[in-house]
Parts: structure tokens; sequence; C-alpha cells
């Protein structure tokens, strides 16, 4: 029977270390063949470190792990980029995106076209941080030196989007894939600290 390594690299600051290891457990189950590891500390790389060498090997990278050098084998990596690559994947695949544009010296909307609101975002954020509606004809270019230290429009660029209203409370979903399969949806519905939106535009109010 052929031997071969599944090295899974995660990080135990972000995620929880017993999931991936049920997954590696799984794995040995389902496949006695595939000498699986779970990498999500420094001391976990001693094994896989050696066996990459010994039998042909695939590395899945959740999260980057440094202190393993991969000498050898695959290694399939989670797709990092912003959003504005990610919308254009999107409209190449012909999905149903939200109307979109990134923010440049030129940029005016008009809202005939976007609405009376759009939202306006970093391309590259975290957590919902520095997304905000922003009245349509009030949209300007602003340079990266102009936001705070701690602000993503630092980092890259700022984009528009029209504003979809979703009901009372802005309401989001997020879709978890991996290999193009998908494994969890999740619902998100921002109820506490905001004020129920009586319609598209009812920030005015």
């Amino acid at each position: 029977m052929r031997r071969l390594n599944l090295v899974i690299l995660a990080d135990v600051t972000a995620q929880m270390d017993r999931d991936f290891h049920e997954i590696a457990k799984r794995v040995r189950a389902l496949a006695p063949e595939i000498h699986t590891y779970v990498v999500s500390r420094p001391r976990h790389r001693r094994r896989p470190l050696l066996a990459q060498f010994l039998r042909p090997t695939l590395f899945v990278e959740i999260f980057p792990a440094p202190y393993l050098p991969i000498r050898r084998g695959f290694v399939a990596r989670s797709l990092r980029q912003g959003k504005i690559a990610s919308y254009r994947t999107l409209d190449a695949a012909g999905l149903p995106v939200p109307r979109w544009t990134e923010i440049t010296p030129g940029t005016r909307l008009d809202p005939a076209q976007w609405g009376n609101y759009v939202i306006v975002k970093p391309d590259r954020g975290q957590r919902g941080a520095y997304v905000f509606p922003v009245k349509t004809s009030r949209v300007r270019f602003k340079p990266r030196e102009s936001y705070p230290e701690e602000h993503y429009g630092r980092r890259g660029p700022m984009l528009a989007q029209r504003f979809v209203y979703t009901g009372p409370y802005p309401t989001s979903y997020r879709v978890l894939t991996c290999f193009g399969e998908p494994l969890l949806a999740l619902r998100y519905e921002s109820v506490m600290g905001n004020t129920a939106l009586s319609g598209p535009d009812g920030f005015a109010e």
C-alpha cells in the first residue's frame, strides 16, 4: 500500500486546535494509508518536517506556518485576496454581485444609478471595520496618508458598493468553502448597537 502524507497548517491563535485534530482523526479512519499531521504550534513541526522527505506530501495551508519549512510536496493555500479581486472573480463567473467600484481621484457617483446611499469600505479589512454608509453624492477619493494610522484605507484602495436594504437591521451571509465545496453557511444580523432602519434611505433619520 502506497503511503502518503497530509499536513494541515493552522493557527492556534485564530482557530480551534481540536477541530483540526478531529479532521485528522477522521482522515486516518477513512484512509489509513495517509499519515495526517496537524501543525498549529512550533512544537508540532518535527514529525512532518521529516516525513515530507519520506513520502509524497500534500500541505493544506489554512494559515501560514513559518516555523515549518516546506521542502517538497504540493501546497494548497487558502486564497487571500482583497474585496476588489474577489468581486472581479465573482463578476467573471456571472454571479449576481451588487454594483461596486474602486474609489479613484475621478470617482463621482450618480444617485440615480447607485441609490441615495452606498457602502464605503476598504479593499482589505477585518470584521467589518471602517465599513460605513455614505451619501452617494458625497463619495470622494481620499489619499491614503489622510486616513488615521489604524485605518485600513492606508493599506490599500477604498471602494463603494451599492447599498442593499436587508431589513431593519443589517444582515449578511458568509459561506466557507474548501476546494470549491461549501462546508458552512452563516447568517449574521447586526442588532446590537444599531438603530433599526425604516427603509433604504433610513440613514437620514
